[in-house]
């Protein structure tokens, strides 16, 4: 396999999910065949919407969800700042237009959405 995988907040979650078995086995599958090749990445929204769920929502253990990252250490970790979050949203938008068949928009320098004449 070529290139990097990231992994979403809810793969992590149905690894530890009793409700949906199905789920947790596949999902740990994946995770295990793509942890060989070194190739996961998660971000640390992704850690802190995990954390988050699992404590706040399961109402696991602060110490327990904290040795559940040491499984993860593996896994690539990209630090959100906003040159990642301009290029998710660069990202999002190119797919999104290229979809419906939108030219690509542009922000002025006010935050403002204005679409090239075509």
């Amino acid at each position: 396999m070529k290139g990097k995988v990231f992994i979403d907040t809810s793969v992590l979650i149905y690894l530890f999910s009793t409700d949906e078995p199905e789920k947790r086995i596949h999902c740990n599958k994946l995770l295990s065949s793509l942890e060989k090749e070194n190739v996961l990445v998660w971000s640390t929204q992704v850690a802190q919407e995990f954390y988050n769920a699992l404590n706040r929502k399961l109402g696991v253990p602060p110490q327990k969800i904290k040795n559940y990252f040491s499984y993860f250490g593996s896994f690539e970790l990209v630090v959100n700042n906003m040159t990642t979050i301009n290029t998710a949203i660069d990202i999002t938008n190119q797919q999104s237009t290229k979809l419906l068949g939108l030219p690509d928009h542009k922000c002025s320098s006010s935050g403002q959405l204005y679409y090239p004449a075509v």
